[in-house]
């Protein structure tokens, strides 16, 4: 079975950036992945907690550069590895689409 290899961003206010790669299980379709593009904040922004996605960053969390926002990558392979995390295509653009528009920005998590 093929599964999606998805690839994001997080880019702190020094520049400072880490690339986050997970795998999926299943395979994303292109009507799912314009779906995702139409629920990101400014065409690019989410948070990968909010949809069931990992997230890491350089560490530790800097008040004056960090914040919870990342940058969608897209899907960036498909692979027969096994996922790397517990969801599925279909369930990752169920959880975008329960967000458009409703990212909650206020809630830090201590890395």
């Amino acid at each position: 079975m093929k599964n999606a290899v998805i690839e994001y961003l997080y880019r702190d206010a020094a520049n400072y950036t880490k690339v986050n790669q997970c795998i999926i299980s299943g395979v994303v379709t292109a009507d799912m992945e314009r779906i995702i593009w139409g629920c990101l904040d400014e065409d690019v922004y989410f948070i990968p907690s909010q949809v069931g996605l990992p997230e890491e960053r350089k560490g530790t969390i800097d008040p004056n550069l960090d914040h919870c926002w990342f940058e969608w990558g897209g899907v960036f392979a498909l692979t027969n590895e096994a996922p790397t995390v517990d969801i599925t295509a279909e369930k990752l653009v169920q959880n975008f689409q329960a967000r458009k528009g409703k990212w909650d920005d206020t809630q830090r998590e201590e890395v």
